[in-house]
């Protein structure tokens, strides 16, 4: 499942070889990178699903194979609501939108993500480690 409009997809398929040829074709959504190779980036449209589909070329093979799948669209993507810092520096978060698993992630960085909980929203997340760390970021993403 990938969120509405979400820019950041990826699908594969196992890479065929030297010479190997990919004609992807999505529809409700936009190829971005990787068209003509094993590998490519999609933008999901507004609803319902996403509709992937290949075919593989390879030298030598007397025909091409071919692959597809559906991918549902959840029509909201998960948000963080309602953030409250206790007394003890522990924080608590509202995962609200989705209706699908979430997963909360938190880090110090922006550039290391560690998932911290996984729940189907409404949910709450009550973070007893935010007092350990001078700083730290929290985002939700749509689950697996």
């Amino acid at each position: 499942m990938v969120g509405a409009g979400t820019t950041v997809n990826c699908a594969s398929v196992p890479n065929a070889g030297t010479g190997a040829t990919y004609i992807w074709s999505v529809t409700n959504g936009v190829i971005t990178a990787g068209s003509g190779t094993s590998v490519i980036n999609y933008t999901a449209g507004s609803s319902g699903a996403v509709r992937l589909a290949v075919v593989v070329n390879t030298p030598n093979a007397c025909s091409a194979g071919s692959s597809f799948t559906n991918v549902a669209i959840s029509a909201q993507a998960p948000q963080l609501v309602s953030p409250f810092v206790a007394t003890n520096r522990s924080i608590s978060i509202l995962i609200t939108g989705a209706s699908v698993s979430s997963i909360l992630q938190a880090s110090t960085n922006f550039a290391n993500w560690a998932n911290v909980c996984t729940g189907t929203p409404p949910c709450l997340f009550i973070d007893p480690q935010a007092s350990n760390y001078p700083t730290r970021f929290y985002r939700a993403l749509l689950g697996p």
